[in-house]
């Protein structure tokens, strides 16, 4: 049996969702287990760094995890469980990553690809949430031109998983048992549901998010969170709704401060401008700034002669 552990003020960070998703395909018997002590508690200021979950999560592991989860609540035999707890190994881990610590030495060989693949997926994925730590951290400090750099390498990155969906032809979106499947789409869902990506300029991605997002495994888990928040609101105590992210939806914002940061001079010079006939901006749109091929004053019929001679 695993316990994944967290605080409520932490329940929208992909670690915690990544752990329960990981277990579920490894078919492991797990729960999810809030603890109330921090809930009215609020620090933003130590939740903004994405990379360093592990110090508020933790993954319990108990002496009988042998036994395998199944979809109907039926359990097979605990020799064909993929991960195997010693009486005196190690009990608890801080990241998912580290549940595979616990993968059976006979199951080692045969699963030595997926593992390796998964460790890589993790590890692109870390890179992404440290992406995000680094737009944020330029965005507290008002500067500008550091938040467009950090904006646009955070963009490169999911633009390099839009053409990895391209060359893997969906095979990711398909086999839900792919241990890489789950770091991958925990992360995504982070990044449109609490960061506010718009996933337009991402076709291929959107389409993952949205077939992921309905696959059974997904499902059930969704229920299994639910179901966790709504027990311990029922009970009697201090437990309160868990908060959001405190920075939720920032990426809208750092796009719209960047449209501003970037927009040309004459557009900015334009703006709030009122006249006789109504606002500057209204009035010139669609006007040519910046060099002209011939002089503006002078008559159409000339212009037209100097741009044929030239």
């Amino acid at each position: 049996m695993f316990a994944v552990n967290c605080e409520a003020a932490l329940l929208w960070h992909p670690v915690v969702h990544h752990s329960l998703l990981l277990l579920r395909t490894l078919r492991q018997r797990h729960t999810l287990v809030l603890e109330p002590s921090c809930t009215t508690t609020s620090r933003p200021d130590e939740f903004w760094r994405l990379s360093q979950a592990g110090n508020y999560v933790s993954i319990n592991a108990t002496i009988n995890s042998d036994s395998v989860f199944l979809e109907g609540g039926e359990e097979e035999g605990r020799g064909l469980s993929l991960l195997h707890i010693s009486e005196g190994g190690l009990h608890r881990v801080q990241n998912p990553q580290h549940i595979l610590y616990f993968i059976s030495s006979s199951t080692f060989v045969e699963q030595k690809q997926q593992l390796q693949t998964y460790l890589d997926t993790a590890f692109v994925t870390d890179h992404v949430l440290r992406a995000v730590d680094d737009v944020l951290l330029a965005l507290s400090t008002d500067e500008m031109e550091v938040t467009r750099q950090t904006h646009s390498n955070l963009m490169d990155l999911v633009a390099r998983l839009e053409n990895f969906l391209e060359s893997d032809n969906d095979d990711m979106v398909q086999e839900t048992e792919k241990w890489s499947t789950w770091p991958l789409f925990t992360t995504l869902k982070f990044l449109v549901e609490e960061a506010g990506l718009l996933l337009g300029p991402f076709p291929r991605v959107a389409k993952a998010y949205r077939q992921l997002q309905d696959s059974k495994p997904v499902v059930a888990h969704t229920r299994l969170v639910n179901r966790t928040v709504n027990l311990a609101l029922s009970r009697e105590g201090l437990f309160v709704q868990p908060s959001a992210w405190p920075y939720r939806g920032f990426l809208r914002e750092v796009q719209r401060k960047l449209a501003d940061y970037t927009a040309d001079p004459a557009e900015r010079m334009m703006e709030g401008v009122l006249g006789e006939k109504g606002p500057l901006k209204a009035r010139v749109s669609g006007a040519r700034f910046g060099l002209q091929p011939v002089s503006a004053r002078m008559p159409w019929n000339m212009q037209r002669e100097k741009m044929g001679r030239s």
